[in-house]
């Protein structure tokens, strides 16, 4: 894992010892806006977290959580303790999994075509079009046997054929 110099665009070895934490800062309007935020929360001895994107040497930026406790929280100069992880990958895994959901319902919504989820043969889910084909009014369907009729209509399930053994 790499440390907090590494994630910054800095080798390790402690580059940034005797520097103002402002170096890890898009702004120092950033910087000041963090200390004020976190300043009460690590006073009163709490864990101060957030997310906030921070600058690599280079001017690059990431997407960084942080977490904080101040070591003696009636004197936060005396040192606070910060813990932070690069989240850049996965706010941006967690924004395509959001957009997927998004067209999956949209498609599931708007299907010209019947589409049903059931568990248990209970309906825990399904399209307006196939509340409409069984004469439910969009959602009262969710949660009831809505296709215990046909599915009683169906013969009982088929045994499996036993796999056919191949000549050689």
């Amino acid at each position: 894992m790499p440390s907090a110099e590494q994630r910054h665009g800095m080798q390790a070895g402690c580059q940034t010892l005797g520097q103002r934490g402002r170096v890890f800062f898009l702004s120092e309007a950033d910087y000041d806006a963090l200390n004020e935020a976190a300043a009460p929360t690590l006073a009163r001895g709490e864990r101060f977290e957030t997310e906030l994107r921070m600058a690599r040497r280079d001017g690059s930026s990431f997407l960084a959580r942080l977490a904080a406790r101040a070591v003696n929280p009636a004197d936060t100069r005396a040192g606070t303790i910060w813990i932070l992880s690069d989240v850049t990958a996965l706010r941006a895994q967690e924004e395509r999994a959001r957009e997927l959901l998004y067209h999956h319902t949209a498609i599931f919504e708007n299907a010209s075509a019947g589409i049903v989820f059931t568990r248990n043969r209970l309906c825990e889910t399904c399209n307006p079009r196939l509340a409409a084909m069984f004469g439910y009014d969009g959602p009262q369907a969710e949660g009831e046997a809505v296709l215990k009729p046909l599915l009683e209509k169906l013969p009982a399930p088929r045994r499996r054929m036993p796999a056919v053994q191949s000549w050689s």
